[in-house]
Formats: C-alpha cells, sequence, structure tokens
C-alpha cells in the first residue's frame, strides 16, 4: 500500500503534462490520497461531495464547491482513471445513479 500512497502523492506529474495539470486534476488525486492512507475500502461520488468509507462507515469526505469543477469529479477521476494504470488497478467501478457513483478500493 505504501507505493499506492506515494504514487498518489505526486499529484499525477509525470501522468500528465504540466500544461495538463490543473486544481481540479490535483484535488482528484488529493482526495484519492486520503482514502488510501485511510485504508477506505469504498469511494462515493454524490453531486454534492466525495466520501471514503471503511466497513460500512464513513471516514471522511470532500464536499464539492461546483464553482471549481468545469466537469464533474466523476468525469475528472474517469480522466484519471483511463491514464494513470495505479489508480486504475486500485478502484473498482460498483454502480451509479442519478446521483451517485461507487468505487471499491482494492490495495
Amino acid at each position: 500500500m505504501k507505493k499506492i500512497i506515494d504514487h498518489l502523492k505526486t499529484h499525477g506529474v509525470g501522468i500528465f503534462s504540466s500544461t495538463e495539470l490543473n486544481e481540479p486534476i490535483e484535488i482528484t488525486y488529493i482526495i484519492l490520497h486520503a482514502a488510501v492512507q485511510a485504508e477506505a475500502d469504498t469511494l462515493i461520488i454524490d453531486s454534492d461531495y466525495i466520501a471514503w468509507y471503511k466497513d460500512g462507515l464513513e471516514i471522511d469526505r470532500f464536499e464539492l464547491a461546483r464553482s471549481i469543477f468545469v466537469l464533474s469529479f466523476t468525469q475528472l477521476l474517469e480522466i484519471v482513471i483511463a491514464r494513470d494504470q495505479v489508480v486504475k488497478n486500485v478502484l473498482r467501478y460498483i454502480s451509479k445513479d442519478v446521483d451517485k457513483t461507487i468505487y471499491k478500493i482494492v490495495y
């Protein structure tokens, strides 16, 4: 798990070019880093927040300020998953409805 945590600390440097890296991408990595460091097993993306859970109990959450995101957090995460093999290996898509997208975090 240390390798995953160390990888997420880079915030996408080396995966995304300097012109592609922006605050929303960096925040995506910061949230993933916090969830993995807390040993969360589930990530729930709501239209208003991202929360991470372990054994069904919420560990923490990040409230979304709509004004900072041009894309939804789910769209940002899909971009990161498509480009970052480590993130792709750690997250497993579970389900999506109108307001929530759920990923399983596997180590």
